[in-house]
């Protein structure tokens, strides 16, 4: 953030606010790397590994979804429910 000019608040909180997302940006990344091993993965076409790359990150958001849900409500059911879902290929979610 060196070298920032802003000239509002609103603009300093908006700055703040981006790096604030840095780190679920940096988690998103380390559970495409080691949970969904997306650097293993070897095609013989680009697209191939394009179309694979997009499902794994449709993975690993719902993967971190799941860890900020348990966080901030531990003892919803509905954690329960989600889970389920993800594990079964026939749900429409």
């Amino acid at each position: 953030m060196r070298g920032l000019t802003l000239y509002t608040l609103e603009e300093a909180r908006r700055i703040i606010n981006l790096y604030l997302r840095r780190w679920d940006i940096e988690v998103f990344h380390r559970v495409l790397k080691t949970g969904c091993r997306v650097e293993s993965i070897q095609f013989k076409t680009g697209q191939a590994l394009i179309n694979s790359v997009m499902i794994y990150a449709v993975i690993a958001w719902r993967i971190l979804y799941l860890t900020h849900l348990g966080r901030q409500c531990p003892a919803r059911r509905s954690n329960i429910r989600i889970i389920r879902q993800l594990g079964n290929p026939r749900h429409g979610t």
